[in-house]
C-alpha cells in the first residue's frame, strides 16, 4: 500500500513539472505564439513573412544567434543585431531610418498579451517611405530594423532595357539569316 501511494505521488509530482515546463516557454527560440498578418494595422504595411513569437527580447542583443537564426528563416543573412531601434508610443514603433520597399524587423512584446514576453521577426513590404509601423501588439516593447532590401537604381532599369533591346536585335538577326 505504501509503495504504491509513493508511486502515485511520484508520478503526480512528474506530471506537474510536465505541465509546469510545457507551459513556460521562456528560452530563446521557444514559440510562444504565432506572428501573422494580423500584427499590423497599417495600410502602407504588406506582410511578407514572419517567424516567431520566440521566448525573451532578442531585440536587445540578449541573443544575436536566435535573432540571426529567426532571420535566416526569412531569407535575410544576418549576425542578429539589429541595425538601428526603434522607439515606441503606444502600438507604433518609430524609426530613425526611412524605410521603403521590403524591410525585416523585429517587433518585441512583454506582457500585454496573456502570454510570456516575446519576440518576432518579420519581413513586410511598404508602399511609401515611412519612419513609423504601426502594430496591433499590445505591451509593444521595442523594435529594431535588420535589413532593408536593396532598391534598384534607376540606372540599373536602364542597362536591363538596354540589355533586352540587344537580345532582341540579336534574336531579330538570326531570324532573317
Amino acid at each position: 500500500m505504501k509503495n504504491a501511494l509513493r508511486k502515485t505521488l511520484h508520478l503526480a509530482i512528474l506530471a506537474t513539472g510536465l505541465i509546469g515546463a510545457s507551459a513556460y516557454a521562456g528560452g530563446p527560440g521557444d514559440p510562444l505564439l504565432t506572428c501573422s498578418s494580423a500584427d499590423f494595422n497599417d495600410a502602407n504595411v504588406t506582410f511578407v513573412s514572419c517567424d516567431g513569437f520566440l521566448g525573451g527580447n532578442l531585440i536587445n542583443m540578449a541573443n544575436t544567434l536566435a535573432a540571426g537564426n529567426a532571420l535566416g528563416t526569412l531569407g535575410l543573412s544576418s549576425n542578429g543585431a539589429a541595425l538601428s531601434l526603434a522607439t515606441h508610443t503606444s502600438d507604433t514603433l518609430n524609426f530613425t531610418d526611412m524605410l521603403s520597399g521590403t524591410v525585416y524587423i523585429g517587433i518585441h512584446i512583454g506582457g500585454g498579451r496573456a502570454y510570456q514576453e516575446g519576440t518576432a521577426f518579420y519581413k513586410v513590404t511598404l508602399a511609401n517611405a515611412t519612419h513609423d509601423i504601426t502594430t496591433t501588439l499590445p505591451g509593444l516593447s521595442n523594435g529594431g530594423l535588420y535589413g532593408v532590401a536593396p532598391v534598384p537604381e534607376p540606372a540599373t532599369y536602364g542597362m536591363m532595357l538596354a540589355g533586352l533591346g540587344l537580345l532582341g536585335v540579336v534574336a531579330r538577326r538570326r531570324q532573317k539569316k
